[in-house]
């Protein structure tokens, strides 16, 4: 009786081990694995000499939409993405200083602003419908938000951002320089 427990338990704990090691096995096999990489591609010191009069913040949604066959096969996607737009002289260095002898005026001249920089911050895809037939693909979604993009920097510069940017770039300049001590600053752009 004493052998036939044994012969139990032994087959028991075969069982159960057998049991452990393909649960285990299944877990590992559907497991999901995310790996993530990151890999400094360029390091680059630049030397630069601008100033930036307003940086605007928006947001903006994409939709694309593709059928075929008659409309049977239809895919679409709905993106929404955030972009800042910094407005400023992108080289101070071009501006030209002129003091006067007595050292109580200055005059300066300031190139006009520009759009100096258009950043993609964040994307996310609200909705989206894939066809094998007709797919969308990850470039498509990109030269999408780059042309939107593009079409609120010429925006930017038709809503009159870039000549608030001037106006802002104007006093930012003259309380600067004033608190240097100088009576009289006159800044003008061109």
């Amino acid at each position: 009786m004493k052998l036939r427990s044994i012969k139990y338990l032994f087959i028991s704990v075969v069982i159960a081990s057998a049991a452990a090691f393909g649960f285990m096995t299944w877990k590992k096999m559907f497991e999901v694995k995310i790996e993530r990489t990151h890999q400094a591609l360029t390091n680059q010191v630049l030397h630069v000499a601008e100033l930036t009069a307003i940086k605007n913040s928006y947001s903006d949604i994409v939709s694309i939409k593709k059928s075929a066959a008659g409309g049977m096969a239809k895919s679409y996607a709905i993106i929404k993405f955030s972009g800042i737009v910094r407005i400023g002289v992108e080289d101070l260095a071009k501006s030209q200083v002129s003091i006067n002898p007595d050292g109580k005026e200055v005059e300066i001249k300031i190139p006009h602003c520009t759009i100096i920089d258009n950043t993609l911050v964040s994307q996310e895809v609200f909705d989206e419908k894939k066809s094998l037939f007709v797919p969308i693909t990850t470039q498509e979604i990109f030269d999408e938000i780059n042309m939107a993009m593009a079409d609120y920097g010429l925006a930017a510069e038709r809503n009159g951002i870039v000549k608030e940017a001037d106006a802002r770039l104007i006093e930012l300049v003259s309380a600067t320089v004033k608190g240097f001590g100088f009576e009289k600053v006159k800044v003008t752009l061109f």
